[in-house]
C-alpha cells in the first residue's frame, strides 16, 4: 500500500483547476492576455520591438503580482486593504501608557495640603484684627484711620475672594479626581 502524507491544516490547500493552477491564477493570466498582447500589437508598429515588449511587460507585471503574490495566506488586494486601513483609517501607533498611582495618591495628599493651609489663612485673615495703638502713634493712627482702614478692608476683602475662589477650585478638582 503506498502512503501519501496529507497536511493537517486542510485550509492552505488550494484546488487547482486547468494545467496546475487555481482559478484566480487562471483568472488573472488571461486578463494579462487580453490587455497586453493587443498592446504589444499596437505598440510594434510604432516602436522597436524590444520597447513595446518592454511596455507590455510593464503593463501585465501587476496582473501576475495579483495571481502570484500571497503573504499570511492573504492575496494581495487584502494586504492593500489591510495597509490602508492601518496608515489612513486608524489613529496611528497606539503607546503604552500606565497610571502611576503614587503620584495620583501623592497629587492628591498635596491638594489636601494646599487646601488646608489656604482655609487656614482663610481663617487668619478673617480673625486678624489691629490693637489700637495709644501715644503719637495713637494720634498718627487716627488720622490716617479713615484712608488705612479702606485700603486694607479692600485688601482683606480682595485675599478673602481669592482664597475663597482657590479653596472652591481645589473643592472642585477634588471632587473630580473623587478624593475621600
Amino acid at each position: 500500500m503506498k502512503q501519501v502524507q496529507t497536511p493537517k491544516d486542510l485550509n492552505h490547500v488550494k484546488t487547482r483547476m486547468a494545467l496546475g493552477l487555481t482559478k484566480r491564477q487562471l483568472i488573472c493570466f488571461a486578463a494579462a492576455g487580453c490587455v497586453g498582447f493587443p498592446l504589444y500589437l499596437a505598440l510594434h508598429k510604432a516602436l522597436p520591438t524590444d520597447v513595446s515588449a518592454l511596455v507590455m511587460m510593464v503593463i501585465i507585471f501587476p496582473f501576475f503580482f495579483f495571481a502570484m503574490y500571497e503573504k499570511d495566506g492573504k492575496p494581495p488586494e487584502k494586504l492593500l486593504y489591510d495597509i490602508y486601513c492601518q496608515r489612513f483609517r486608524s489613529k496611528g501607533i497606539r503607546r503604552y501608557r500606565s497610571e502611576n498611582i503614587y503620584e495620583r495618591l501623592e497629587e492628591q495628599e498635596k491638594i489636601r495640603k494646599e487646601i488646608a493651609s489656604l482655609e487656614a489663612k482663610k481663617n487668619k485673615a478673617g480673625s486678624g484684627r489691629r490693637k489700637r495703638a495709644s501715644g503719637k502713634e495713637g494720634e498718627k493712627f487716627n488720622q490716617d484711620k479713615s484712608i488705612r482702614k479702606t485700603k486694607k478692608e479692600a485688601e482683606k476683602a480682595e485675599e478673602a475672594e481669592n482664597v475663597e475662589k482657590t479653596v472652591t477650585i481645589h473643592k472642585r478638582r477634588r471632587q473630580e479626581a473623587q478624593i475621600p
